[in-house]
């Protein structure tokens, strides 16, 4: 699967995740607005969110090989995506209709994707292994997560 790697390339895993991490934390910051007016504390938890995945990409720019920031990183993403699945799944017990699933949209998959290939980029990094495929994935996820946050329109 993967293979042996030096630092260098390890350094660029955890760059792409960083860049991973500011892609779904603009689409986070985007879609405040249409959060706020479905039920206020998921606009501030959005914002949160948000303000979380930038200061951790932010982070690891400065510093991409330090083990224990990269797990932290891996928590919060981790923990975003369990909320997004019982979001769309079986409903979060809060809001403006507790226990009611979510419709997915096209915005909170990209970043829900952002953060499982954030996952996956910070394991090899973790591992010292490589996934080529990764590189090309992950920046154009970050690309296509920027474009997505600049668009008008709430969080479908």
């Amino acid at each position: 699967m993967g293979s042996r790697v030096a630092p260098v390339r390890i350094e660029r895993l955890s760059l792409a995740a960083a860049g991973l991490s500011l892609g779904a934390g603009l689409i986070h910051l985007s879609v405040i607005p249409s959060h706020i007016e479905e039920y206020w504390l998921f606009g501030v938890l959005f914002g949160i969110a948000a303000a979380l995945q930038f200061a951790w990409a932010e982070a690891v720019r400065r510093l991409p090989d330090h083990r224990r920031l990269l797990l932290a990183g891996a928590a919060l993403n981790a923990g975003l995506v369990a909320v997004w699945i019982a979001s769309r799944t079986t409903g979060l017990p809060i809001g403006g209709d507790p226990g009611v699933p979510e419709p997915v949209g096209l915005r909170d998959v990209v970043a829900t994707v952002d953060e499982l290939c954030l996952l996956l980029a910070v394991a090899l990094s973790m591992a010292r292994t490589s996934f080529p495929p990764l590189m090309p994935i992950a920046w154009a996820l970050a690309l296509a997560s920027v474009l997505l946050a600049v668009v008008p329109g709430g969080h479908r």
